[in-house]
């Protein structure tokens, strides 16, 4: 792919292409334009929506398997004093992790709320993290 002229506008831009291969024209605006908005975000300290998205859908999955292992987590009825100490460390440490991840959770679904209306009300905002 040869760039032959482009015209860098405020939100977007315009290009004069030279094709070498025929699958070129699908595959290098979207890399552009990918490569463009990753680099953006991390020059700004910003989140884009799909890095919200993958960051909710990470806490989540965690949030499940915690909330699993915590509910599998059965204390033996001929349990010694130990054994009982140990239990109630790793139920409270469980505990903790998961209000971590909870608030974790609520930010990141505040966060894309956020810039939902951001998005019905006018230009695309940015969020710092």
């Amino acid at each position: 792919m040869r760039l032959l002229a482009f015209f860098v506008l405020r939100n977007h831009w315009h290009l004069v292409l030279w094709l070498r291969e025929g699958g070129d024209l699908s595959d290098f605006p979207g890399w552009l334009t990918n490569t463009h908005r990753r680099r953006w975000h991390l020059a700004h300290g910003t989140l884009g929506r799909r890095e919200l998205d993958t960051r909710r859908r990470t806490l989540q999955r965690r949030l499940t398997r915690k909330r699993a292992k915590y509910a599998a987590q059965t204390l033996h009825p001929e349990a010694d004093k130990k054994e009982i100490e140990q239990w109630q460390k790793r139920q409270a440490a469980l505990v903790e992790a998961i209000q971590h991840l909870e608030y974790e959770l609520s930010e990141v679904k505040q966060l894309q709320s956020q810039t939902t209306q951001a998005r019905r009300s006018g230009p695309a905002t940015a969020f710092r993290r």
